[in-house]
């Protein structure tokens, strides 16, 4: 090869290839460490949802856990900075305060939102409720911040299998 531009161009090209082939393998492990983390919020779900609601049910003077309503869909995102995961369920409580003129179910409801981090290994919950929001309007109130990486609309059972 006498022609320099011709190594420079063999150099250029095998760099971008290389280049290439580095972020498509980023790419290929962060989805497959995504699945994973996906599949471990699943199964572990019902006790996460658990541990989270006798927690804030102790913080709020309840003595119910059950009076928490965990909606199926499912919203994970990851921070921008930390590149953490975080999954946002719907929530709804019934309060149960005397106070309340209604007798109707549907007006004593409180809706919010919790979230679940995700370390790398295990979930954990926040064990707190972010009351009077949507998931929507949590992402909306974070956009710039988060990335939204995927939404699960399916039911629990169907993702069970």
């Amino acid at each position: 090869m006498d022609d320099p531009w011709m190594l420079l161009t063999a150099v250029a090209a095998t760099a971008f290839a290389i280049a290439g082939g580095f972020r498509v393998g980023r790419f290929l492990i962060a989805r497959v460490r995504f699945s994973e983390a996906r599949r471990r919020f699943h199964r572990h779900r019902e006790s996460l949802e658990a541990r989270c609601a006798k927690a804030v049910a102790a913080d709020l003077g309840q003595d119910d856990p059950a009076a928490f309503d965990f909606d199926d869909a499912v919203t994970y995102f990851r921070d921008r900075r930390s590149g953490g995961l975080t999954a946002i369920v719907a929530v709804s409580l019934l309060c149960r305060e005397d106070w309340l003129p209604h007798e109707d179910e549907e007006v004593r409801r409180r809706v919010g939102v919790v979230l679940f981090r995700y370390d790398g290994r295990t979930w954990t919950p926040e064990n707190r409720i972010l009351l009077n929001l949507t998931p929507h309007e949590a992402l909306d109130r974070l956009a710039g911040r988060i990335q939204v990486v995927h939404r699960d609309h399916r039911r629990r059972s169907d993702l069970m299998t």
